[in-house]
């Protein structure tokens, strides 16, 4: 409660999002997010029973979820009559109470999921489209709901031809457990055949050296020039550097000496700018202290 103190003092409620209607596209919503937006087509998928209306997988009453707030601290349930102890106080007479009170919350919830499938309809200027799935992930078919229902017999009844598709489950189980589809991962790039094709040619060619090659145009001669600079530099490059040590050592480079000698071999002929930290910085005027200590004595 305190959080909700706060919020409405410091971020001036708890502001509903918004969103922008955007004709050059698909958006995907909830039907929270869409109330006060209009669009031209709506469409309104999973109309099937216990998907929408959403019955719940269980009660989330007070009395049976911990994360329910009681009726009492609730203004948008003051039209539930809220459960009491039966004055006989027996267990049959409690019992029947819960079993009431719970009824009066299902009615409850099913009436707030009748008001958002109205927000969700009423969201099209002019073309509504709403789909019942025979069959989900699971083996069992769905059944369609009282609103997919609803909808059907006002389109029979006004314009059957805006019928646009009606199936029935045939008992052969569901498509997708039973004709599995499957593919290759990663996806073959369309020119793989070309490139494969290519390099078998290169690795069947018989092997020839390029001083041996003779041209018979100009321009010939100088693909064989460019190919020639191109190898000789890759040799150059790949030859063994010899790399001398300093005269000097510190205890960092002995350490990396010890630990990646080809990784220091590289650093010490191509040094790079390193980061030094202060107690590094520290470290050198000590030592360069101690240094210059002795050489005094």
């Amino acid at each position: 409660m305190r959080w909700l103190e706060v919020a409405e003092a410091q971020e001036g409620g708890l502001k509903p999002a918004t969103v922008t209607v955007n004709n050059d596209a698909i958006q995907i919503l909830t039907i929270h997010t869409s109330k006060g937006a209009e669009w031209n087509a709506i469409a309104v998928p999973g109309l099937n029973e216990k998907n929408f209306p959403n019955s719940g997988r269980g009660s989330d009453s007070w009395l049976k979820s911990s994360g329910s707030i009681h009726l009492e601290l609730r203004k948008d349930t003051l039209d539930v009559e809220d459960f009491t102890f039966p004055s006989e106080g027996t267990f049959a007479a409690t019992g029947k109470e819960l079993k009431e009170f719970e009824s009066r919350w299902k009615n409850k919830k099913r009436e707030e999921e009748l008001r958002l499938a109205y927000v969700a309809f009423t969201r099209a200027k002019s073309h509504l489209f709403g789909t019942s799935a025979i069959y989900g992930d699971g083996k069992t078919a769905n059944n369609e709901s009282e609103l997919y229902l609803w909808l059907k017999e006002f389109v029979t009844a006004r314009s059957p031809e805006n019928l646009i598709s009606e199936a029935e489950d045939d008992g052969s189980g569901n498509p997708n457990l039973v004709n599995r589809k499957s593919a290759t991962w990663p996806l073959i790039p369309k020119r793989q055949a070309a490139i494969l094709a290519a390099a078998a040619a290169v690795h069947a060619a018989p092997v020839k050296r390029y001083e041996d090659l003779t041209s018979t145009n100009a321009n010939q001669a100088s693909l064989l020039r460019d190919a020639s600079a191109l190898i000789e530099e890759r040799r150059r490059y790949s030859a063994v550097t010899e790399v001398y040590l300093p005269s000097r050592l510190s205890v960092s480079t002995l350490i990396r000496l010890k630990s990646d000698p080809a990784e220091l071999a590289l650093n010490i002929r191509r040094p790079m700018p390193a980061h030094t930290t202060r107690v590094a910085r520290q470290g050198t005027e000590f030592h360069t202290w101690i240094e210059r200590h002795f050489q005094q004595s």
